[in-house]
């Protein structure tokens, strides 16, 4: 026979046996192809339809496929499983090496067939890719044309892997009649740690059935028929210290090491078999090997993690620094590389079911109770294998998915509970109790400190046992499924449990009663204390200590409640309700930088609260930083927050009026005429527009005078504008804080122009509307603070008859100045008066004063009891205004008695 004879012989021999096996490679994985586009491209070129017998229709179509159809064939059911790789590897080899057109010249004798066809057929028939996929026949096809021997090769030589590294490695797996279905990432993501010589010490966990022990043995045992195994090791060593095994008929007890001693012994001995040596225990094996790289592979871990974890790292320190560690284990392992081994998804859950139901010869299940077996077992492979199982021997699916449940449920979890610490399974009754708790909660409901809490979720997150999440509140957490289901008949902890019951009701009974309380009283959402939804019952509770401190007199108490706050901040990771809560106490100890960080971080949790914002604009008021005052309310506004209705809410006037008073300081006049130009008819604006305006008219005279551009008569003009309004609101109002300081501005400025010799005295017409200003409204003007010199001054000059010099204090009529029926139904009513004696220096409109009665007793109001809440009427209350009043002894035990009803008096 000529040299080409012989060659195209010997590629017929390889490329035959190469396309016979995969069609055998096809009808064992027992996959039915009917369906797929290949398969039904088959039968409508042979006129035929799908037979009953699936498994016959599949033979006719391998029988009737051409070569390039086989290996797609091949493709479509490996597809899924971690063969899916080798199947693929394949078909790439044959279109580089153009296997086809080899198939075409064999069967062509006359045809010229090259020498490279033959050591193509080689390379595809030597690939690791053929043992991989078990089509061992090609590679002994490959030997005999070699030797020139058409018989086949020994069946020891069949089964021996190419490119192998010395393995104890099981041949057969638990998943050999499936594949490794659905695990291709995770396979992907375990390659890469075992090439990785940074991670001497690997472990997968997991819960037990998800197919740990699987996925480390499919990856090894393809790892060491690979040329790749002999770079990085030197040996696969491998031990099993599973106890127990869990099947359709019930929980199977194994022989396994159950001690370290026991461990070495038989480590020693597959040594020994490994490489034919004779060392009489573990360590004289150690020394034999220390300059061998050795990948040690330890199959449930847990069973010795769980009595004793220390033994296990004094047993890893032992071994040679060349070795590399795997594990699988239902705990994670302290100082390995932990890989968390998740349920499979539904594509490969489903692929596993049918997989397994073929293997098992069993009829294919409808799509509908396919679905539900996944579901029902939360795509466990475990638990979808038992099923199925019970399903084969003869139960119906309902009780088949019942069995399994109860039996993998307890067998997953069993040793992996009973490692945990106690405050771990106190984190998961309370996962159990709770829906999707944060970190901060979960110190609260068990009372523990948040870097016990961390700890316990630190190791409850490298199991499956808990889910995490990011959302708006933070991260939350969750129970795993399957636990869930063993935690609500097997509890960790009962009194834990009635415990967290017990909390949750009454967190949910004061969280409610709070909100409930907050929508009668209508406090508004830009206000400090305001509550947003979700805020825990115990952060509420501090918010009530915080206004009361903030309320009282003596800021005594703030500097404890201030670290209690920071604790909840560190507990609960912040929220924008306690750096508000935080704002507040640091304001009242005049922390002015701290106090600004915390409403920065409040508008930093939570963009869209406004009551941080308008906090902040008021803080950067009184920091002279007007600009940024402007545009947090300018935001305010145009997110609505700036609408009024009637009554107003006094928390709306405030953020108008910072608005406008940043503006005026701007000496951005003309926006604030703008703005206000329908003052008189804006309702309950109309008090915070007219202050606005007077303060732009007397600010507009003072920018035209320094600049020298006023013309005659122009100052006085502007400043009469300025006295009409606030004459129109002191008729309308009476006085308030802001209108105070702009009368004490106003007449200030009054006496200053008469004072300056270049400035024109006022026409007669604009100094008698001095003169009936000053006269009418002189007990408000020295209720405001007036400069007694001003107002002299302005008398003087202006021909005005005051009365004998008084004490600025004495502003408020006594109460015998008062009208005798007046007095007489205020008293029979019951009512005290008093005059206000403090004005906290709050953001705007205080929410509360402080008020004295003719003996000396002080009396706190809060703006909640005035006059049915007249909002308008309390924002201009200020110092010495006169009250009546109805009172209680305050419940929160200041000395400050609790005023219930509040009256205007004057």
């Amino acid at each position: 026979m000529n040299g080409d004879g012989q060659l195209r012989i010997q590629c017929a021999m390889v490329i035959y046996e190469f396309e016979r096996s995969l069609g055998r490679y096809i009808l064992e994985l027992n996959r039915d192809i009917s369906s797929g586009p290949v398969g039904k491209e088959i039968l409508t070129r042979l006129g035929r339809s799908v037979s009953d017998d699936w498994r016959e229709t599949c033979s006719v179509i391998l029988e009737n496929s051409y070569f390039a159809e086989v290996l797609q064939l091949a493709l479509e059911v490996a597809d899924g499983s971690s063969e899916a790789i080798h199947a693929k590897r394949l078909m790439a080899l044959c279109n580089a090496l153009e296997v086809f057109d080899i198939r075409n010249a064999v069967s062509h004798p006359n045809r010229p067939f090259p020498q490279s066809y033959w050591y193509r057929c080689c390379a595809l028939a030597s690939d690791p890719a053929i043992d991989s996929l078990r089509l061992f026949d090609v590679s002994a096809a490959l030997a005999s044309a070699i030797a020139g021997d058409l018989k086949e090769p020994p069946e020891d030589w069949l089964n021996q892997p190419r490119w192998s590294v010395p393995t104890n490695l099981p041949t057969e797996f638990e998943h050999s009649s499936t594949g490794l279905i659905g695990r291709n990432r995770d396979v992907a993501r375990f390659q890469k740690e075992l090439r990785n010589a940074r991670s001497p010490l690997i472990s997968i966990v997991a819960r037990g059935g998800i197919g740990k022990t699987s996925l480390a043995l499919q990856v090894l045992a393809d790892f060491c028929v690979s040329p790749e195994a002999t770079q990085l090791t030197d040996g696969v060593l491998f031990i099993s210290l599973k106890q127990e095994k869990l099947t359709e008929r019930g929980v199977e007890t194994l022989s396994a090491p159950q001690s370290i001693a026991g461990i070495r012994d038989q480590l020693n001995a597959s040594l020994n078999a490994m490489f034919g040596w004779d060392c009489s225990d573990f360590g004289a094996a150690l020394k034999t090997c220390d300059n061998r790289r050795i990948w040690l592979f330890v199959d449930n871990l847990e069973t010795l993690l769980r009595d004793d974890p220390s033994v296990f790292e004094g047993f890893i320190d032992e071994l040679p620094q060349g070795w590399k560690v795997i594990v699988t284990s239902r705990i994670p392992l302290d100082g390995a590389k932990n890989i968390p081994l998740p349920s499979l998804d539904d594509g490969g859950a489903m692929a596993l079911v049918r997989a397994y139901l073929a293997a098992k010869g069993a009829a294919p299940l409808d799509a509908v109770t396919l679905q539900r077996i996944i579901d029902t077992c939360h795509a466990n492979p475990l638990a979808i294998r038992l099923t199925v199982d019970y399903y084969v021997a003869g139960r119906d699916i309902d009780e088949s998915l019942q069995s399994s449940q109860e039996d993998v449920t307890e067998f997953s979890f069993s040793n992996l509970l009973e490692a945990l610490s106690s405050s771990a399974n106190d984190v998961l009754e309370a996962l159990f109790v709770l829906e999707q708790p944060t970190r901060g909660r979960l110190c609260e409901a068990l009372n523990l400190d948040v870097d016990t809490i961390s700890a316990a979720i630190a190791s409850l997150g490298k199991t499956s046992l808990i889910t995490r999440e990011m959302t708006d509140a933070g991260e939350v957490y969750a129970l795993g499924t399957s636990i869930r289901e063993l935690l609500r008949v097997s509890p960790r902890n009962l009194k834990v449990r009635a415990s967290l019951l017990d909390w949750q009701q009454r967190s949910e009974a004061a969280v409610a009663s709070a909100l409930k309380l907050q929508a009668e009283r209508g406090l508004s959402p830009l206000d400090p204390f305001f509550i947003p939804e979700g805020t825990p019952a115990s952060t509420i509770a501090l918010g009530r200590q915080v206004a009361s401190a903030c309320a009282a007199e003596s800021p005594s108490t703030c500097g404890s409640l201030l670290t209690r706050v920071r604790q909840q901040v560190d507990n609960q990771g912040g929220s924008a309700f306690l750096y508000r809560l935080q704002a507040k106490l640091l304001q009242r100890l005049n922390d002015r930088r701290d106090t600004e960080a915390a409403l920065r971080c409040a508008i930093q949790q939570d963009t869209g609260d406004p009551a941080a914002k308008l906090m902040l604009a008021a803080f950067a008021m009184r920091a002279n930083n007007e600009t940024e005052a402007e545009t947090l309310c300018q935001e305010l506004i145009n997110d609505r927050w700036g609408n009024v209705s009637d009554p107003a809410d006094h928390a709306v006037l405030r953020l108008w009026s910072i608005y406008l008073s940043a503006l005026n300081f701007q000496e951005k006049l003309g926006t604030v005429y703008s703005l206000t130009q329908d003052w008189k008819t804006s309702g309950p604006l109309m008090a915070t527009y007219g202050a606005a305006r007077v303060s732009a008219y007397r600010r507009e005279a003072d920018l035209e005078f320094r600049r020298g551009v006023a013309e005659v008569g122009r100052v006085w003009k502007l400043i009469g504008h300025g006295i009409d309004a606030a004459t129109v609101l002191l008729k309308r109002y009476g006085m308030s804080r802001t209108l105070a300081h702009e009368l004490r501005k106003l007449c200030g400025e009054v006496a200053f122009y008469l004072r300056k010799p270049g400035v024109a005295l006022p026409s007669e017409q604009q100094a008698q509307a001095i003169r009936s200003f000053v006269h009418d409204y002189l007990p408000e003007l020295q209720r405001a603070g007036t400069d007694e010199s001003d107002l002299r001054l302005i008398a003087a000059k202006l021909g005005i008859a005051l009365p004998p010099k008084n004490s600025i204090g004495e502003v408020a009529p006594a109460s015998g100045e008062l009208p005798d029926s007046i007095i007489e139904s205020f008293r029979a009513e019951s009512y005290t008066f008093v005059c206000v004696s403090n004005v906290p220096a709050a953001d705007g409109f205080p929410s509360y004063v402080f008020a004295k009665d003719d003996e000396g007793m002080s009396y706190f109001l809060h703006s909640s009891a005035f006059e049915a809440r007249n909002t308008h009427r309390w924002t201009h209350i200020g110092m010495g205004t006169r009250l009546a009043i109805k009172h209680q002894a305050d419940s929160n035990g200041r000395p400050a008695r609790r005023a219930t009803a509040i009256m205007y008096v004057g």
